[in-house]
């Protein structure tokens, strides 16, 4: 498990530096080492560390500073920086390297089970960032994805109620077709019931007329008989 975590230890005594750097590998860690300020930044850029152990009482740009610079970079925000010092022990050395953005402060001399025990502690720690991170990268792609399938839910049921508001409209429209062809029939019904009544009537005036006709026939025929028989007694 520690090997899946880079430490830089940062000292200008090279027994020290050896010997932590040493203590740490043979706990499974990973170790660069750095000598100054310059070349714990440098180190830092080119293999970001998880944890960086930095000696305060460095020549040229001390630990303070150091520590200030690291902090100030973004991409460094989840690296872990934890000052060492044997000549700045006092609380207020340490309540001095906290303020610089340090995350822990050990006072020298630290026996070695400590320091793995510290060192330990914050890896826990890192360990623990790590997954909470994990745990917020999978929260917010599950609430992206149920965004977007919610998204999706909306924009179904618009496109359903759009069907439906057209379905009402088309089922609207054909109801009123309907209605009106229902109104033409019946207007087409009642123009044949008058029709028919017509034709009934017609035929009625027509057998009238040929009634008549033969009446006026009849009539007719009587006559000219009436007529004959006075002319054959006249003579």
């Amino acid at each position: 498990m520690n090997q899946s975590f880079r430490i830089l230890v940062v000292d200008d005594d090279p027994d020290i530096l050896d010997g932590t750097a040493h203590l740490l590998e043979k706990a499974g860690y990973m170790v660069d080492r750095a000598a100054s300020g310059e070349a714990a930044l440098a180190a830092i850029a080119a293999k970001t560390p998880d944890l960086v152990l930095l000696d305060r009482d460095l020549e040229g740009i001390d630990g303070l500073e150091v520590c200030r610079r690291i902090k100030q970079v973004p991409a460094y925000a989840n690296m872990l920086v934890v000052l060492v010092s044997a000549s700045y022990t006092t609380t207020e050395n340490q309540a001095e390297g906290l303020e610089a953005g340090a995350d822990g402060y050990l006072a020298r001399p630290v026996a070695n089970r400590e320091l793995l025990a510290r060192v330990g502690v914050y890896v826990r720690i890192l360990t623990l960032s790590r997954a909470l991170r994990h745990q917020a990268a999978e929260l917010a792609q599950e609430t992206a994805t149920a965004t977007q399938a919610q998204l999706a839910s909306l924009n179904l049921m618009e496109d359903a109620m759009a069907a439906q508001q057209a379905a009402e409209r088309a089922n609207l429209k054909l109801q009123e077709e309907i209605a009106t062809r229902r109104q033409a029939e019946a207007a087409i019904a009642q123009q044949l019931d008058e029709l028919r009544r017509w034709q009934e009537v017609m035929l009625d005036r027509e057998d009238r007329v040929q009634e008549l006709k033969h009446e006026v026939n009849d009539l007719a025929a009587r006559l000219g008989e009436t007529a004959k028989y006075r002319s054959q007694v006249g003579e």
